[in-house]
């Protein structure tokens, strides 16, 4: 199917749809176990106009102008136009270029940058470099775009450069300067710091740096860096003058989503979805930023077994997630508890958007396809709530 679709496509009951992907995710395997995959395509969402973002980005109170739910509902889609976002009640959609033309949804942007984003572009058009082309982008796509993620997971080695040290200081220059173009275009565009990455407490101090992990220390064996520790960095080198909400992945690992950080469900490191509530903690009372903080991504991976691929049990890809699997049942009562747990207590939450829908078959990273709800109990059970 091509990027547009056809008519019947983007009409396609959601029965029909479900259907269709259980058996593309049921396919054979390929390769490292990688599952066939398929795009989808949606039709317009009545009511959605250019640069209409009523109901998403909340703020540090929780206030949505037109809404009473205060937190955007979105997803991480294989698709951005994928027609299953809308039949949830969905309104974001994430994209990682592009794009060009209205997608039916709310659209947020992940610009991936890293060590190196600013050298690779110094000479690009006279020397405007990178800032100058992210203002270009921000200009020439102000129709298609609510907000921007500046960076991915950048307190971990292999998301900030091909195995480069976390550096927050040089994160915030970079995501600073991001600001400054996106907004000197578009000024209504929310502008998110990159999704930090939970990877929990480190013992280590590694050249000044706390809660820091490089290859020749101990058990490290890569570069990353505690997200809280990270996090201080950034704020400490003024971060927070330069997002409009910050990006957090509140991931529920094997814990239930309201496990209570410190808990014995959230272990040592707080791996659980409300580990975010520390995150809020170290923004508000120790650095006095009273900013959102969006989910841009989150989520709960089910055994290969729940979904009839056994034969996925030894692939490499799963090796570090086999830990946290939980069933299909769980997945979805916690994907819904999260949503809930968050409009009920975290008025300063934005956007939350899961991960995935439609992941069938993610080149290079098949563990992804095991967080998908495309087909399953979860996107059956996640409707009811918008």
């Amino acid at each position: 199917m091509d990027r547009a679709g056809s008519a019947e496509a983007k009409h396609e009951p959601a029965r029909t749809r479900a259907a269709r992907n259980a058996a593309a995710i049921s396919a054979g395997a390929i390769g490292l176990c990688l599952t066939a995959a398929t795009l989808y395509a949606a039709g317009p969402i009545d009511g959605l106009k250019p640069r209409d973002v009523t109901s998403a980005a909340g703020d540090a109170e929780g206030r949505s102008p037109a809404s009473t739910l205060h937190i955007g509902y979105g997803v991480n889609p294989y698709s951005p136009g994928d027609s299953g976002i809308g039949a949830m009640g969905y309104d974001w959609t994430k994209v990682w270029v592009g794009p060009w033309s209205r997608e039916p949804y709310r659209v947020l942007r992940r610009e991936d940058v890293q060590a190196s984003t600013l050298a690779v572009w110094a000479s690009w058009d006279g020397g405007r470099g990178w800032p100058g082309w992210i203002g270009d982008e921000a200009r020439d796509r102000i129709d298609y775009i609510e907000a921007w993620e500046i960076g991915n997971e950048v307190n971990l080695g292999t998301n900030f450069g091909w195995n480069d040290s976390p550096d927050a200081a040089a994160y915030t220059h970079i995501l600073c300067l991001a600001y400054e173009q996106i907004k000197a275009a578009d000024p209504t565009a929310i502008i998110v710091s990159a999704g930090l990455a939970p990877v929990g407490r480190v013992p280590f101090t590694y050249n000044g740096h706390q809660g820091y992990c490089a290859p020749e220390l101990e058990w490290c064996g890569g570069w990353y860096q505690d997200e809280r520790e990270f996090l201080r960095e950034m704020l400490a080198a003024g971060a927070g003058d330069c997002f409009d909400a910050l990006g957090y992945h509140p991931y529920g690992f094997a814990a239930r989503y309201d496990a209570a950080p410190g808990s014995w469900e959230c272990g040592v490191n707080d791996f659980c979805f409300r580990g975010v509530e520390a995150i809020r903690d170290i923004m508000v009372n120790e650095f006095g930023v009273n900013k959102p903080i969006w989910a841009t991504e989150f989520g709960w991976i089910v055994n290969p077994v729940e979904v009839e691929r056994d034969d996925c049990l030894g692939d490499s890809s799963l090796a570090g997630f086999n830990w946290m699997t939980v069933t299909l049942e769980v997945q979805a009562a916690n994907l819904r508890g999260a949503y809930e747990y968050a409009e009920a207590n975290y008025p300063w939450m934005g956007a939350m958007l899961l991960f995935n829908l439609g992941f069938a078959a993610p080149p290079g990273g098949n563990q992804m396809s095991f967080f998908a709800v495309e087909a399953l109990p979860a996107e059956a059970a996640l409707p009811a709530m918008v």
